[in-house]
């Protein structure tokens, strides 16, 4: 079944997308505003992703990706999403960009069913006697060869280096090595010198 498009202003957005997407996907892609920019190759299989671009937002999903029921947000002036080659999302994860951010998944990472990688909080908590916000969106960088196993949450100002593991139901925010497992609520490295293969 082909992919449903909805295109709020066809000449004020840039879309590149696959033949193979296009035809064998169920996906459903929704492009509201003007200047977004979407870049999708061809997927490693058919898929019924849900993707929704605003206000000037970027999504890119490199070749080979499995996409499964992905649903990606993202709705600001310079939200960046940047999905490498033969990444695996099973069943239904989701990535949000709700402010200006980037989120950098690289080659070959693998994420489990319910997945949530977030750049923000969506609302700002601001500290009463400074009036300053405390929340601030953030990059998310997951490096070539991550492995997230289910329900795993990725929060702003996070990065996990490449080869690591992170265990089912982790919250990941922070800075991690590469080579490393990680597991708990917030996540911590419980062992190095690890990698895994399919």
């Amino acid at each position: 079944m082909p992919v449903t498009l909805e295109v709020e202003y066809p000449a004020d957005n840039w879309l590149t997308l696959s033949p193979k997407f296009l035809n064998d996907s169920d996906a459903v892609v929704t492009i509201r505003g003007r200047g977004n920019r979407l870049y999708v190759e061809d997927p490693l299989v058919p898929n019924a992703a849900n993707f929704l671009l605003s206000g000037g937002a970027t999504l890119i999903l490199r070749a080979d990706s499995n996409i499964n029921e992905l649903s990606v947000s993202a709705v600001a002036d310079g939200a960046l999403i940047d999905i490498g080659a033969w990444c695996s999302f099973n069943g239904c994860s989701q990535i949000t960009v709700h402010e200006r951010a980037t989120i950098t998944i690289g080659a070959f990472s693998l994420f489990g069913n319910g997945c949530r990688i977030a750049a923000s909080d969506v609302h700002k908590i601001v500290d009463l006697a400074t009036r300053e916000r405390i929340n601030p969106a953030g990059d998310i960088t997951i490096g070539e060869r991550v492995w997230a196993a289910e329900n795993v949450t990725i929060l702003r100002n996070s990065k996990i280096g490449q080869g690591s593991i992170v265990g089912s139901g982790s919250l990941v925010r922070d800075f991690f090595p590469p080579y490393v497992s990680l597991a708990g609520v917030p996540a911590r490295i419980v062992r190095t010198g690890v990698t895994w293969e399919f």
